[in-house]
């Protein structure tokens, strides 16, 4: 493991995105009751979802302190970030949340998916794409 590039924009965008779904993860799961009755998302849609995001960002946070980021990696959270995009957008036929949360979950699907497009383009520019 080698210390965090201040240049490196791919590392930078990995930390953020596991810094988010520690903190999506901790509310979802550790406020789960209070969110629902916010929101109306089901208190074990929330729950679950949280406690899944705590072992995905352990993955972006090692992928993001490495020195070069693992290309496979960066790609598998790539494409998860896309996959949670789809399913965000995929519940909403499923449940039926207020305004409060429908507004909740189409934000962080579009944060998600901002995320998803920044690693991408980092990873094109750092030049790990093609290697």
């Amino acid at each position: 493991m080698s210390p965090i590039q201040p240049n490196n924009t791919l590392q930078n965008v990995l930390l953020l995105d596991a810094a988010t779904c520690v903190g999506a993860g901790a509310l979802m799961a550790f406020g789960s009751n209070f969110v629902a009755g916010l929101t109306a998302i089901p208190a074990p849609l929330l729950y679950w979802a949280g406690l899944i995001l705590f072992p995905i960002a352990a993955l972006m946070a090692y992928a993001g302190l490495q020195a070069t980021p693992p290309r496979p990696i960066v790609w598998l959270i790539v494409l998860g970030n896309i996959g949670w995009v789809i399913a965000s957008v995929a519940v909403l036929a499923f449940i039926a949340p207020n305004a409060l949360g429908t507004i909740l979950i189409l934000a962080q699907a579009a944060v998600v998916g901002v995320l998803a497009l920044l690693e991408h383009s980092a990873q094109q520019r750092s030049g790990i794409a093609a290697a």
